[in-house]
């Protein structure tokens, strides 16, 4: 295998771990809310289940959690740094300040 496609590899799962993590993070913020209206109109319904873009949840940070209870944006930092911290202690191997 040559080192550019393991670059590659490497930078896809990487990418693909942000992704996966901001996306948690907005859906369970947006099962927190209770999947209110302010919160806009899902993306689409899987199972009955409305999904939000991953995107929305910096969107409703600015807009929307202002007034939200402290447990509920304390939870949500620690769920938005997760996947960036295990992408730092994975690659090299010591922990990350969030």
């Amino acid at each position: 295998m040559t080192p550019t496609k393991l670059l590659i590899g490497q930078i896809a799962v990487v990418f693909a771990i942000v992704i996966l993590g901001v996306w948690t993070s907005t859906q369970w913020c947006a099962h927190m809310l209770g999947y209110q209206s302010p919160l806009g109109v899902p993306w689409f319904v899987a199972a009955g289940w409305p999904i939000y873009k991953p995107w929305k949840l910096f969107e409703w940070c600015l807009h929307h959690l202002q007034s939200a209870a402290e447990g509920v944006r304390a939870t949500l930092a620690r769920l938005r740094s997760a996947s960036s911290n295990k992408i730092c202690t994975h690659r090299w191997k010591v922990p990350c300040k969030p």
